[in-house]
């Protein structure tokens, strides 16, 4: 049986349609793009062990996922993965202190989890981070 009948292109035209308006609104709308980031946000607090959960079993699915995604992630962002590599190697060798010895530099109270590169991942600034907690990285992500 052919899926392509009339009713079924228009459906298809019309959430390509929708979609590309959401897009659109999200990146047009600062507020809009703010209450649905923290919507999204607080579903993934409630939502952490059944995000663990099927992750896992995505990844027991299918081994090779996990492993084509991070080589795909490496082959688009090779500046930041040597960047990456920069700060480990850094603190193997006590350039710097591992991060989790230190204090959230934005927050002054967490433990640090992560160096954040603040100012990029371009070869002048390979070893120019800061770190933060996880908290405080995720706002330094989302914060533009």
């Amino acid at each position: 049986m052919d899926n392509s009948t009339p009713q079924s292109s228009t459906t298809e035209n019309k959430r390509v349609q929708r979609n590309a308006e959401y897009r659109a609104r999200i990146a047009n709308d600062p507020e809009y793009r703010n209450q649905r980031n923290e919507k999204s946000r607080r579903w993934r607090e409630r939502n952490r062990a059944h995000i663990a959960e099927y992750n896992a079993a995505r990844y027991e699915e299918n081994p090779e996922y996990l492993y084509r995604a991070v080589r795909s992630y490496i082959e688009r962002n090779p500046e930041r993965r040597a960047a990456h590599k920069a700060v480990a190697y850094a603190t193997k060798v006590g350039k710097l202190r591992p991060v989790w010895t230190v204090v959230c530099e934005h927050c002054q109270e967490a433990q640090a989890l992560h160096y954040h590169h603040h100012n990029g991942y371009d070869q002048k600034h390979k070893l120019d981070v800061i770190a933060l907690c996880t908290e405080c990285h995720g706002k330094a992500h989302w914060v533009k």
